[in-house]
């Protein structure tokens, strides 16, 4: 089966973050396992933005952010 290809509002891809239990978190995952996931330039800069702020130290570490950024990256090579 071909994969499909997949896009995420930030807001979403954000939810699926704070709360890994999520309906968002578990599209996130599976679109990262199975899909294509496609994003604009401009939706990628804002997520790190949004997700690099400071408000979001209590909620996620800072650790478990920067490897979401990791895996959404377009340098993945697939994006």
């Amino acid at each position: 089966m071909e994969s499909e290809r997949v896009v995420f509002d930030t807001n979403v891809l954000i939810s699926g973050l704070l709360s890994t239990t999520s309906t968002p978190a578990q599209a996130l995952e599976l679109a990262i396992r199975r899909d294509k996931m496609v994003a604009t330039f401009e939706t990628l800069r804002e997520l790190m933005t949004k997700l690099l702020e400071p408000k979001f130290d209590r909620y996620v570490s800072r650790e478990r952010r920067d490897s979401l950024l990791l895996r959404l990256s377009p340098a993945r090579g697939d994006c």
